[in-house]
């Protein structure tokens, strides 16, 4: 698709909720209302959508959701993933011109 995505995506699964228990990491939550205040902030996953909206209701988290699988092709302007970018980068299509990746948030 070769479309520019502004603002920052941030992933659910190991990223924004802790895997196994299903927390919300507060640091990362953090920093994208700190983002949020001069950028869109979106959230993607690569799992069933509805289970992820499940989940962000829950945590009364209101930011969008959308499906990485949507932006194959896409260069987002920053993500936010527990993954090693090549290992994102082949698994989704989806470049960035700014990659942060988090310490998996599996306890």
């Amino acid at each position: 698709m070769n479309r520019r995505l502004n603002g920052v995506y941030c992933d659910l699964a190991g990223t924004l909720f802790k895997i196994g228990t299903g927390e919300v990491d507060e640091n990362i939550l953090a920093i994208l209302k700190e983002y949020s205040k001069t950028q869109n902030v979106t959230l993607w996953t690569g799992g069933d959508l509805d289970d992820a909206q499940k989940d962000l209701d829950s945590a009364k988290i209101d930011f969008p959701l959308v499906s990485k699988y949507r932006h194959e092709g896409d260069n987002a302007e920053i993500v936010i993933d527990d993954l090693p970018q090549s290992d994102f980068e082949k698994r989704y299509k989806i470049c960035s011109r700014e990659y942060i990746q988090v310490k998996p948030n599996d306890l």
